[in-house]
């Protein structure tokens, strides 16, 4: 994929060679303009999350979660990943539609996430009081027909693939918070590695705000491109990147952050590293 001019790291700081980043279409307005010498490195976001703490990337669009719990050495730039309201890809699927007094109270949880498995927990635990049971499907992008007695949480393309084949309730996470905090969510952000210096932080954050400016400016080309690639019509892929999914991360999505951390620290009785 052709890249343009891009910003120069500043001078006599090591250039960001490595980067891990998601598979998933949300993600392209943000990768398509990178540098051509920096590495990308595709995983399901809890593959990242090991293999930044592990550092074998300079940084990774990390979930949330585990940045907010202490992995990686902070947020780099003003892009990552969020919505506000829904989102589409995203998903609970409940055997039927009905309030939550009336939803299954085993939980299937879709291995590839963290962040939004934060999210569902904190919905159905401190929004709606709930005492779920929790357990890990086998491999990413459950099929919620398989599980016809539980909630089942998928993310990213297959969540939207699978809605497509689902007779029963969909709850849209996004949705669902933004209901209830009257805020955006952020799903995923650039995290560095530990122990990067500020300097190195500085020149990483420029880059990776010029790629995804340039990105965000292509996404209807993006969508005509690589929607059909991911399993959506041009049509339905340029809604999604220009509607449903959020980038440039301003005032509101920090509040909508700060909030999800006050959750997670009242869900969990603290925030400690995941490592």
């Amino acid at each position: 994929m052709a890249t343009t001019a891009f910003l120069e790291p500043a001078k006599g700081v090591p250039s960001v060679h490595t980067l891990g980043v998601v598979p998933y279409l949300n993600a392209l307005p943000l990768l398509s303009d990178l540098p051509r010498d920096v590495r990308q490195e595709p995983a399901d976001p809890s593959v990242l999350a090991e293999r930044l703490a592990a550092g074998r990337y300079d940084a990774a669009l990390l979930p949330v979660a585990e940045a907010l719990r202490g992995l990686g050495g902070g947020f780099v730039g003003r892009f990552g990943i969020a919505c506000d309201g829904e989102v589409d890809s995203v998903l609970a699927f409940l055997p039927r539609a009905g309030p939550p007094a009336s939803w299954p109270s085993r939980v299937v949880l879709d291995p590839a996430s963290r962040t939004s498995v934060a999210l569902l927990r904190v919905l159905l635990e401190r929004r709606h009081g709930l005492t779920p049971r929790y357990e890990t499907a086998a491999s990413p992008g459950p099929d919620p027909r398989a599980y016809p007695d539980a909630i089942v949480l998928v993310i990213g393309d297959r969540a939207m693939e699978r809605r497509r084949a689902f007779p029963g309730g969909v709850l849209d996470l996004g949705a669902e918070w933004k209901a209830w905090t009257g805020l955006p969510f952020v799903f995923a952000r650039w995290t560095a590695r530990a122990g990067m210096s500020d300097a190195e932080k500085e020149a990483l954050g420029r880059m990776l705000d010029g790629a995804a400016t340039r990105g965000m400016l292509r996404r209807d080309e993006l969508a005509a491109e690589q929607g059909p690639r991911h399993g959506l019509s041009p049509a339905e892929a340029r809604r999604y990147l220009g509607s449903s999914i959020r980038y440039a991360l301003g005032e509101r999505a920090e509040a909508g952050l700060a909030r999800f951390a006050t959750e997670l620290r009242a869900l969990e009785g603290g925030l400690p590293c995941s490592t």
